[in-house]
């Protein structure tokens, strides 16, 4: 039974991830981080110095609107942004998943996906249900690896590496890493408080605070700087 159990993990590794599926949930989550990701594109601006961001168009306003993907990831869609506690609200939400729009593309992978299950002999039970939550979980941390990554600051990076190997730090330690990016880009941070620059830190779940003195790094702020060795991007961001 182990053996079967072990061959089905790998087999759904291989499969699951490539598995379309998971796509369709990608750009419905990041729906709004693309259009907001394409406008930073656009303010852009040639001079000089090279490239120069726009940053009242840019920076602050996407890491303003970064939240925490949670469920099934479609909270960012206004629509799906509902209180939990409310029954009402919840059956709407239920209403918004179920009519997801699905192209002809992604119903032939999905067809494929099932002829996956049906080939390595996974019925429709808990089982299976448990291993595709487990792979889509994968892929969501995925995705909200890489959508930090387009709206996380320099100095932001280098805060989650400090507190990495020193665990617990007081908030004065944390506004020092602010005040030295404020140094040099003193015309950005003029319009963007150290309140706001924490804000981000802790809506995306990278810090906790217990009660607002002192911080740590979460697991997801650990799993994002693996992410960061494991893609070989760049440390040395702007701001």
């Amino acid at each position: 039974m182990a053996n079967i159990v072990f061959e089905v993990t790998k087999l759904l590794i291989e499969r699951v991830l490539s598995w379309p599926v998971v796509t369709l949930v990608a750009l419905v989550t990041f729906r709004k981080s693309l259009n907001n990701f394409l406008d930073r594109l656009q303010s852009l601006k040639a001079g000089t110095d090279g490239l120069a961001v726009d940053a009242s168009r840019s920076a602050a306003t996407m890491q303003r609107e970064t939240k925490i993907e949670t469920g099934l990831a479609l909270s960012t869609i206004p629509s799906l942004a509902v209180d939990s506690s409310s029954p009402n609200s919840v059956d709407e939400r239920l209403k918004q998943v179920r009519r997801v729009a699905v192209s002809p593309s992604v119903t032939q992978r999905e067809k494929r996906i099932q002829d996956d299950l049906e080939k390595m002999r996974l019925s429709p039970n808990q089982e299976t249900v448990d291993l595709l939550v487990q792979h889509l979980a994968v892929q969501q941390a995925l995705n909200a690896a890489e959508q930090t990554y387009r709206t996380i600051f320099g100095s932001q990076i280098a805060l989650l590496k400090f507190l990495n190997t020193r665990g617990t730090v007081l908030l004065q330690e944390l506004e020092s890493f602010y005040q030295g990016a404020k140094e040099k880009f003193s015309e950005f941070y003029t319009k963007y408080s150290f309140q706001q620059w924490l804000h981000y830190m802790t809506a995306t779940g990278l810090l906790q605070s217990q009660n607002s003195l002192d911080f740590t790094i979460t697991f997801d702020g650990k799993e994002f700087l693996k992410w960061m060795t494991e893609a070989s991007v760049l440390e040395d961001k702007p701001l």
